[in-house]
């Protein structure tokens, strides 16, 4: 064998031994490097909303910038694959801890299999320590939970999804002839309303109804009081709602306030978005008080979709038990379940199946 045969073996066999694959670890920092990568696989038509959202989601958020996993093909030098860890803050009996979000895995579709993911997700967890993230959670979608499962410490769990229907000749209908459907929606339209009619009645005795623009200082007052209901929950005091909802570019969303009249203090508030011209969906809801305030906020809110013409509200909650009976109360059925995992480490344990916490959207990268 020649020496020139020998260093071409030799060169050959060292490239077979390189892994494929590198990656590298690191805050986020504006580049259009990572963009251009999230461009992939998210729905934005442009870079500027995509440098929008990177701004907002990985940059400006109050519990820190954003972890970025970047995945590189050695042959080409390339980077072929992105993952964000977003942080956030939970409330728990030992004090305010960190956490992680997995956000926006996304990758270049020749590069999509599940060697590179899975090695962007090790990579992002590898990180929980030495940043002191005490969880680090995801909410997978039906073709990603067959990558998170592949993780020893993923746990899976569910978020529960409600809906309050308004319309319910529409809902029978489905499921009855159209003449049954109609004459028993109607009798249901009917106690519906007046029931929601007389319960508004008494709400409005108690409570002043109103939506705002903003979170202000009063929120802050409302969280400390209302986080104490819990052994765990998901920071929300003012500069965490402003951000997640005030400056999210992703979606619009809209404030319904409810004020003691006795005391005029903030007594709980509801954040919803449109969905389309007959939903509405929740994102976020909180009450100073478990039982009396949370069902009037609760049932104010209903009213208050029902007069703008909607047909459904949807909210995607778990966690407290006393609160799943309050939606169950104010008209609030469970259709579903959406799925979450958290990777649990030896000192933590799961959110999703602590029954005395708080999960909703607000919880989510999005939504």
């Amino acid at each position: 064998m020649s020496v020139a045969e020998s260093t071409r073996l030799a060169s050959a066999t060292e490239s077979v031994r390189l892994p494929s694959y590198s990656v590298r670890v690191e805050n986020y920092k504006p580049d259009n490097g990572t963009e251009s990568l999230l461009m992939l696989g998210l729905s934005h038509k442009d870079s500027h909303s995509t440098h929008r959202r990177t701004e907002w989601m990985y940059k400006n958020n109050p519990a820190g910038r954003a972890v970025v996993c970047t995945i590189t093909h050695n042959k080409s030098e390339k980077d072929v694959g992105v993952l964000a860890l977003c942080k956030r803050q939970i409330k728990t009996r030992s004090g305010i801890q960190n956490s992680g979000i997995f956000c926006d895995l996304v990758a270049d579709r020749s590069h999509r299999t599940l060697g590179p993911a899975i090695q962007l997700m090790q990579e992002a967890l590898n990180t929980a320590k030495p940043l002191k993230l005490r969880k680090i959670y995801g909410w997978p979608n039906e073709k990603s939970i067959v990558l998170f499962k592949r993780f020893p410490s993923a746990e899976l769990g569910q978020v529960g999804i409600y809906r309050r229907y308004f319309n319910w000749r529409s809902i029978f209908s489905d499921y009855m002839p159209r003449l049954p459907a109609a004459v028993l929606g109607s009798v249901f339209n009917i106690a519906d309303s007046t029931l929601q009619w007389v319960l508004e009645q008494v709400t409005r005795q108690f409570y002043e109804v109103r939506e705002i623009n903003s979170f202000d200082q009063r929120f802050d007052a409302l969280w400390s009081i209302a986080s104490g209901r819990y052994e765990e929950i998901g920071v929300r005091n003012a500069e965490f709602l402003n951000w997640r909802f005030c400056q999210n570019s992703e979606n619009e969303h809209r404030i319904l306030a409810i004020n003691s009249r006795k005391t005029k203090n903030l007594t709980g508030y509801v954040v919803y978005r449109k969905l389309n011209d007959t939903s509405v969906e929740i994102s976020d809801f909180l009450a100073a008080n478990s039982r009396f305030s949370e069902r009037a906020l609760l049932r104010a809110f209903s009213s208050h979709i029902r007069r703008k013409g909607y047909q459904k509200i949807s909210v995607h909650f778990t966690g407290n038990s006393s609160t799943a009976r309050n939606l169950w109360l104010c008209g609030f059925i469970k259709v579903g379940a959406q799925a979450s995992i958290h990777f649990h480490f030896p000192d933590g344990d799961d959110p999703v199946q602590n029954p005395h916490t708080h999960i909703t959207q607000a919880d989510h990268d999005v939504g």
